[in-house]
């Protein structure tokens, strides 16, 4: 049986200054997210971790990379698990009153597609994304510890 442990990346610099980075590239963890990751690192050492699957954002990144540092496993990145676009949203002050965001934050499935000008994506939930990993990994019949890394993580 897989065992699949879901983490959501430390504090990042993103988190510090308020805004909602979403896809934005370049963003890192900032000096709580690597405290936290020391700490998460140290919680992990008598935990035996199979495999380690991250989105491929740098805050996710940095996140994992601990673990996978003490645990000498490689981080396998998987574009399903990246944080969605949060389109206009994105680099925005999470204190401007984001149309329909808080809604959105509290409850993600109340919100089934977004709207940004002439484009609009329907919403993966984070637990659909963990069923399409997992049904593509059946053909390998690994059994173990997954530890996936991600932004949507509540």
């Amino acid at each position: 049986m897989t065992t699949f442990l879901l983490l959501r990346h430390a504090h990042s610099v993103a988190n510090k200054a308020g805004i909602l980075a979403g896809q934005l590239e370049g963003i890192g963890l900032s000096n709580d997210g690597i405290a936290q990751v020391n700490k998460l690192t140290s919680s992990f050492e008598n935990l035996k971790i199979d495999r380690i699957i991250s989105s491929p954002m740098q805050r996710c990144l940095e996140t994992v990379e601990g673990i996978a540092k003490s645990k000498k496993k490689r981080i396998s990145i998987d574009k399903r698990l990246i944080e969605m676009n949060y389109g206009s949203w994105s680099g925005k002050k999470l204190s401007k009153g984001l149309d329909n965001f808080q809604k959105f934050a509290v409850d993600p499935c109340s919100l089934t597609t977004l709207s940004w000008g002439s484009k609009s994506r329907m919403l993966l939930t984070f637990n659909q994304k963990i069923v399409s990993i997992k049904s593509s990994k059946k053909k390998k019949r690994r059994d173990g510890n997954t530890l996936g890394g991600s932004k949507d993580v509540a």
